[in-house]
């Protein structure tokens, strides 16, 4: 039985099928891209073998978002990864490059159709057998969540992973196998929002809730014109690594209802834009003075840990948001 470095060796070399022009193999399985689904192809392999030696896949299980023609996935493969979970929801894609892939390098690839929003990762972890990294570890698992992400599902795919993450350990999901890396091409402005800083206009409920629980990092830029069909924004890499522990130990359903209050009157000083959830002016500044924070500061100016306290601080004399309530990313 050859070793794993053979096997990638082998791959490297041409096991996997030529690669047609993208117009050819969406011809040739009649694949077109579909609105609903968010579809944007990638198919420049400099630009996925950047994405895949970003990822660090090599020796690694590795779950791909969106599998779609299978660009990103040979690029996994060809990396070294040690086995590939391609989740895709068309059933075009799955039947046709997906499966040709497949069929070359069997023990490489499992296709797993669904959808990405519904998919249990720590079930597909199940299946390889794989030992849990203790979660203190200075070496992450030897697992990456890759993929272009579907540009209509990449928020509510980021909550998902944050909800996971934010749970007491043990009941993490994805993240019981230790501190997952995420490597994921969004659109550029996702990214900036993902990113961003206090006192940027992106900064908001995403870059919050995120940066409390995550790591974060903008990757490479890639401009509208390496997808197909091209869109009318670039994409952007972001890579998200668990932290040890949170910034804060806050409630996370609990921190996105109050930004979401908050954000929505970023420009406000706190003294007043507080008001909506406490009408008191005098138990507005007094709240404000136990947080230690500045009345006279706005929230697009406040980092992550005032944010946190303001939260917890009004908490705990106000229901925040209904407990119906959806939060809209």
């Amino acid at each position: 039985m050859p070793s794993q470095g053979a096997v990638a060796r082998q791959v490297t070399r041409g096991a996997l099928p030529p690669l047609p022009k993208i117009s050819d193999l969406m011809r040739m399985y009649d694949v077109s891209s579909k609105h609903y689904l968010g579809q944007n192809f990638l198919f420049d392999l400099k630009i996925t073998d950047r994405i895949a030696r970003s990822a660090a896949v090599k020796g690694c299980t590795v779950i791909e978002v969106g599998g779609g023609l299978g660009s990103l996935t040979r690029s996994i493969v060809s990396s070294g990864c040690m086995h590939v979970f391609s989740v895709e929801k068309d059933k075009r894609c799955i039947e046709g490059p997906l499966q040709e892939l497949s069929d070359a390098v069997p023990q490489k690839i499992t296709i797993v159709e669904g959808d990405a929003l519904k998919i249990d990762e720590e079930d597909l972890l199940r299946r390889v057998l794989l030992t849990r990294t203790p979660w203190l570890s200075d070496t992450p698992p030897p697992v990456r969540i890759v993929g272009n992400l579907p540009f209509n599902i990449s928020a509510p795919l980021l909550t998902k992973w944050l909800h996971q993450l934010a749970q007491p350990q043990g009941s993490q999901g994805l993240f019981n196998y230790g501190r997952i890396p995420l490597h994921l091409m969004l659109q550029k402005e996702l990214t900036e929002r993902v990113t961003a800083q206090p006192g940027n206009r992106h900064w908001g409920r995403l870059s919050i809730t995120l940066q409390n629980w995550f790591h974060v990092s903008a990757g490479v830029v890639v401009p509208g014109k390496c997808f197909v069909p091209v869109p009318k924004v670039s994409g952007q890499m972001v890579s998200l690594v668990p932290r040890a522990q949170p910034l804060v130990d806050i409630n996370c359903t609990m921190l996105e209802r109050f930004t979401a209050v908050l954000f929505g009157q970023r420009r406000k000083m706190l003294r007043r834009s507080l008001r909506h959830l406490i009408p008191s002016e005098a138990d507005v500044l007094e709240l404000l003075r136990v947080a230690q924070v500045d009345p006279e500061n706005r929230a697009e100016d406040l980092g992550v840990e005032e944010l946190c306290r303001l939260a917890k601080a009004v908490d705990d004399v106000v229901v925040i948001m209904p407990q119906s309530s959806t939060i809209v990313y």
